[in-house]
């Protein structure tokens, strides 16, 4: 036992000094200027294109409003009522832009509807207004003067609840792969230091909405309608152990934007603390979460257009997902199964032998890929402290090897910087964001043939493929 807890201490430490290392690492560069304006017509471009300065300019940012209510508040005040009922939609589209010409775009924005069974809590920013006597919690009003916000919070809640988000990625300032985020300096629980957040150089949450079942429909089918590449497809994120709802919105934005997926992105996000040192809640938020997973997947699946889902899952999100594919396919709900594509278990924080049992008989999806490393540290301390390898490790003897499950070793991908935990690789190096972007788009096995920089391995169970890089 205290072998088990010196173990998550130094857990706790090193990944409070990887974060900080990585707020230092996603400082972004300056731009150069102001780019040479756009000459198309406002009102001829697409809504969401249309209003991305706005969510610069004309509205609170969600994580302002959260972090600095009183600050929120006087920008509504200084704005004056009638433009704060403007603003506090929160709508990329919220009011015609009259502007014939307006400057190019310094960021992008990725819608993400979302499904989470977090427990939500309302917060009010700015002066009371009447409320209405009817309809959806939502995380803006229109009432003037004041937003209302729903917010996820790290608790468990008792239903799933859906919604909407849209996220400011940076165009220039930044590499595949990394979330850039304001800089801050922390010590133990005390911030003395933020960087002010500017959609030019950081992911921002520029709108968070709760959305009834309807409006949720009917939003993934327009993002599902306007689709070219990703025709009619959906791609649904999971995330693991230790992730905010804004860090897993950020985090899917980021996979879909890296992607190029133009199909409809999703994610579900279960009830995580967020810390480090709350592995053991996090670890049962997971397995509880399973039955709101299979209702949201059903939920895509049954009533929008999307005609095949793929889902990515990592760490600890591995496990209400096989979880909820299993139950999927005992259920014998042939028009859910017939739409699940490509499924990813990356780095899956799942007890090895627990993920074998089921995943062994899978055989729900177009197919099944797993992405392991030796050099995870996260995974490395996770089989330490409960005593049992992790599925996404890849110990002397080998990696995982089941049929029907494509394992690949991505161990050579990770950096040996000391504050590196390798345990995003599958997200945040390039090489692997490609080879992820061919399954979605090819379905191209074994992965070989698919990626180039894949070699084959023999272990005691089989076949698998090596990341090689070629430098």
């Amino acid at each position: 036992m205290r072998y088990r807890r010196l173990n998550l201490a130094v857990l706790a430490v090193a990944a409070g000094l990887a974060g900080c290392a990585s707020n230092l690492s996603s400082l972004s560069i300056e731009g150069s200027g102001i780019a040479a304006p756009d000459d198309t017509p406002v009102a001829a471009r697409d809504p969401e294109i249309a209003g991305r300065e706005r969510v610069a300019v004309d509205s609170v940012p969600y994580t302002i409003a959260m972090a600095d209510p009183a600050r929120a508040s006087q920008i509504l005040a200084l704005r004056g009522t009638a433009r704060a009922a403007v603003s506090g939609t929160r709508s990329i589209a919220a009011a015609p832009d009259t502007t014939p010409t307006t400057k190019k775009n310094l960021f992008d924005v990725v819608t993400v509807l979302w499904g989470t069974d977090r427990k939500i809590e309302t917060r009010v920013i700015g002066e009371p207004a009447p409320q209405p006597a009817t309809g959806p919690l939502v995380t803006s009003s229109v009432s003037v003067g004041k937003i209302t916000y729903a917010t996820p919070t790290t608790e468990r809640g008792s239903k799933l609840t859906t919604g909407a988000a849209i996220v400011t990625i940076p165009r220039t300032a930044r590499q595949a792969g990394t979330i850039p985020r304001p800089r801050q300096y922390t010590f133990l629980d005390p911030r003395y230091y933020r960087e002010t957040e500017n959609p030019a150089k950081h992911f921002t949450i520029a709108s968070l909405r709760v959305l009834d079942p309807a409006e949720l429909i009917a939003r993934a089918n327009g993002l599902i309608d306007k689709s070219q590449r990703f025709k009619d497809q959906a791609l649904v994120f999971v995330h693991g152990y230790n992730t905010s709802f804004d860090d897993a919105l950020y985090r899917t934005a980021q996979i879909a934007h890296d992607l190029e997926f133009d199909g409809l992105a999703a994610m579900y996000s279960w009830p995580s603390r967020g810390t480090y040192v709350d592995y053991s809640y996090d670890l049962n938020s997971a397995a509880r979460s399973q039955g709101y997973l299979i209702a949201f997947l059903d939920r895509i699946a049954r009533e929008t257009r999307a005609k095949r889902i793929h889902i990515i899952a990592h760490s600890m999100g591995n496990r209400p997902l096989i979880e909820a594919l299993r139950t999927l396919q005992q259920s014998g709900n042939r028009d859910v199964r017939a739409k699940i594509g490509q499924v990813v278990f990356a780095a899956p924080d799942v007890d090895r032998d627990l993920f074998s049992e089921i995943t062994s008989k899978l055989e729900i999806g177009l197919g099944r890929t797993l992405y392991a490393s030796n050099e995870d540290k996260a995974l490395i301390l996770s089989r330490q402290a409960d005593g049992v390898p992790r599925a996404g490790d890849v110990p002397p003897g080998g990696p995982v090897i089941l049929k029907g499950l494509d394992t690949i070793d991505i161990s050579s991908a990770s950096t040996k910087a000391l504050l590196a935990t390798n345990h995003s690789n599958y997200a945040e190096r390039s090489h692997i964001l490609k080879d992820i972007q061919l399954l979605i788009d090819t379905g191209t096995r074994p992965p070989d043939v698919r990626f180039p920089l894949y070699q084959v391995a023999e272990a005691r169970g089989g076949r698998y493929w090596r990341y090689v890089p070629n430098n």
